[in-house]
């Protein structure tokens, strides 16, 4: 097992990314937050881990600001969290008081799309991370790919199935594939959910996955680890998890 770090500015590997545009009113933060509410936009649908995350959060949030606003949890979901992205950085007049919680991808999605992205990461402030989630290529035991050096000097296409580019399932492996050119990586896109990757990488359609290291080890694919059918390549990360 190797960790394939990524560079400096590609470090957000993270489950939910608070971002927001600041304002220049001439307020102290506590004079400012004690008469105005704070929106906190979910860039997905209610229910989902997003959601979650964020519902949690925000009374603590509201706890910790000066002047402790109340805080609205409003869902923008849409384009993997691109449409709640972009919809903060056309902001036309920008409070302070609007946060959005977006998905990782969403920095990486300029990066790698074909076609132009009307969302810039470069235009908003970005204030943290409600969790650091680490990312893993794997393998199902059928395929010739033993190690992430056997990908790199594969000479047949290295065949790697997701979601839709703008998850991140999809976008990891589009960032591989710029990253080591020499590499015959070909990106299967259009399935479903993870349950249909594992399905076609069992039956030889597609050669590996990526994956947090945590539904790896704590979701249903871990006796499969255990039992050495899906092998772990490469740690899509700037740090090795210790596990691994």
């Amino acid at each position: 097992m190797v960790n394939w770090k990524l560079t400096k500015g590609m470090t957000a590997l993270l489950a939910g990314c608070l971002m927001t545009i600041t304002s220049a009113a001439a307020q102290t933060a506590a004079e400012f937050y004690d008469t105005h509410d704070v929106t906190l936009v979910v860039s997905a649908a209610p229910a989902g881990g997003a959601d979650i995350y964020a519902r949690a959060f925000a009374p603590f949030l509201g706890k910790y600001l000066p002047g402790e606003p109340n805080i609205i949890v409003t869902n923008v979901p849409g384009g993997s969290g691109l449409t709640a992205a972009t919809q903060l950085q056309n902001k036309t007049e920008p409070d302070g008081a609007t946060l959005s919680l977006l998905q990782s991808n969403n920095l990486y999605i300029p990066l790698i799309s074909a076609e132009p992205v009307a969302f810039d990461p470069r235009e908003v402030e970005w204030l943290g991370s409600l969790s650091r989630e680490r990312h893993v290529l794997v393998t199902w035991k059928n395929t010739n790919l033993k190690t992430f050096d056997d990908v790199l000097k594969a000479t047949s296409p290295v065949i790697i199935g997701a979601t839709t580019i703008n998850q991140i399932n999809g976008t990891l492996p589009a960032l591989m594939k710029q990253a080591f050119p020499d590499v015959p990586i070909e990106l299967v896109t259009g399935y479903q959910g993870t349950d249909e990757i594992l399905l076609a990488m069992r039956r030889g359609e597609v050669m590996a996955r990526s994956q947090s290291v945590t539904s790896l080890f704590a979701g249903s694919e871990s006796q499969y680890v255990k039992s050495g059918e899906l092998i772990p390549l490469v740690q899509l990360t700037r740090s090795a998890h210790p596990n691994l």
